[in-house]
């Protein structure tokens, strides 16, 4: 009898040990946003896309072209001037969402990799001034 109590405990050990040892497979994420940027002003995100799920962590490639196309697509490749869906300019809409007055701003896009640091990844073509809300001529 003891044999057998034995025999079992060690089979529930074996399988503890191989259950263990098995990777958790699990998605994670890859974000991407617009931050508004100068140089005498506060960076602040402005606009972000919805996340989107890589296979690993050490997918920032994939990540990084992800959502540079995603960011070309909504700007027209960086365009500040492009015609958002809601009818309002890019720079417009930077201004609105920042809420400062700001000269020659840059609108730049970034992405984070399993919740690590924001990386730069690129600009949109030309400064953004803002006026009480508004985009305004720099």
């Amino acid at each position: 009898m003891q044999q057998i109590q034995s025999l079992k405990i060690m089979k529930f050990t074996i399988l503890l040990a191989v259950i263990s040892s098995i990777k958790y497979v699990r998605s994670e994420s890859c974000q991407c946003a617009a931050y508004f940027t100068s140089d005498i002003a506060e960076v602040r995100k402005i606009y972000k896309v919805p996340d989107y799920e890589i296979e690993n962590c050490y997918q920032t490639a994939e990540c990084h072209r992800g959502c540079y196309d995603t960011f070309s697509r909504l700007t027209n490749n960086g365009d500040v001037t492009h015609i958002a869906p809601n009818g309002l300019r890019i720079a417009q809409l930077a201004c609105h969402n920042y809420g400062y007055d700001i000269e020659n701003g840059q609108l730049g896009a970034y992405i984070r990799v399993c919740n690590g640091p924001w990386q730069y990844i690129n600009t949109a073509n030309g400064p953004i001034c803002c006026r009480n809300g508004d985009s305004v001529p720099c």
